[in-house]
């Protein structure tokens, strides 16, 4: 009984959470513009998580060279991944989302103001459009995140990673930098809607240079870049 009244206490916290801050959100991004408002989409996303009774612990963040612009790629078990990822990524940055999730009342209206780039993944003209434009914020000193998996797992384990997001590594001319996070399958899976409060530790990786982005072959590109991702998902520090 317990488990279900901390569940239904998270959801009433952090959804009245969502409700001010995602407009709150919405509004300085309209007066500042996603460039300039990016720092408070943090500021806002750390609340909403907060609120929602979950803890993040972050490992590595600070080794993150701001002065270059990066392809953050992580792990993706929960629904929470992404707002722990707009919440504690460094420096400014976009990302790409599902297209029918730029519909959704209020959620889509914020993710149109905050830069978010929509990616349509059963047409390959529009996919290919959206990794041209991610493309070109890289270029423009933006860094910007993609779920490599495509979709959240059913059971916590990593999916094999998709070719897609290594198109955009390639064109992108960006270090790709990988992150794990480890907990959110725990406190929501994708197959119960049961929230179990916790602590969600987030644990950058080194970068993988331009360089050997540019020159190493995909597929063995995609291998790396999930073998480290699936490191950083299986040690958790204890600090």
């Amino acid at each position: 009984m317990l488990k279900y009244i901390l569940s239904i206490l998270s959801w009433t916290l952090g959804v009245t959470a969502a409700l001010i801050c995602v407009p709150l959100n919405i509004l300085t991004l309209m007066l500042l513009g996603a460039d300039r408002g990016n720092a408070m989409t943090g500021f806002f996303m750390r609340v909403i998580v907060r609120a929602f009774l979950v803890r993040v612990r972050t490992e590595g963040r600070e080794a993150v060279d701001l002065s270059r612009s990066h392809l953050f790629m992580a792990n993706h078990a929960s629904f929470f991944d992404m707002l722990i990822l707009a919440g504690w990524l460094p420096g400014k940055r976009s990302g790409l989302e599902a297209a029918e999730h730029f519909s959704w009342p209020l959620w889509g209206s914020w993710l149109k103001r905050s830069g978010m780039i929509p990616i349509d993944r059963k047409n390959a003209r529009s996919s290919m459009r959206s990794l041209k434009a991610a493309a070109e914020k890289l270029k423009n000193g933006w860094s910007v995140l993609i779920l490599p998996e495509g979709t959240r797992s059913r059971d916590g384990k990593m999916l094999p990673f998709r070719k897609l997001p290594f198109k955009l590594a390639k064109m992108g001319e960006a270090d790709i930098v990988p992150v794990g996070l480890n907990g959110t399958f725990g406190i929501k899976a994708k197959t119960s809607w049961l929230l179990k409060p916790g602590v969600v530790h987030m644990r950058f990786g080194e970068a993988i240079p331009e360089e050997v982005v540019r020159e190493t072959d995909t597929e063995v590109l995609m291998e790396l870049t999930r073998e480290r991702v699936a490191s950083l998902v299986g040690e958790v520090s204890s600090g």
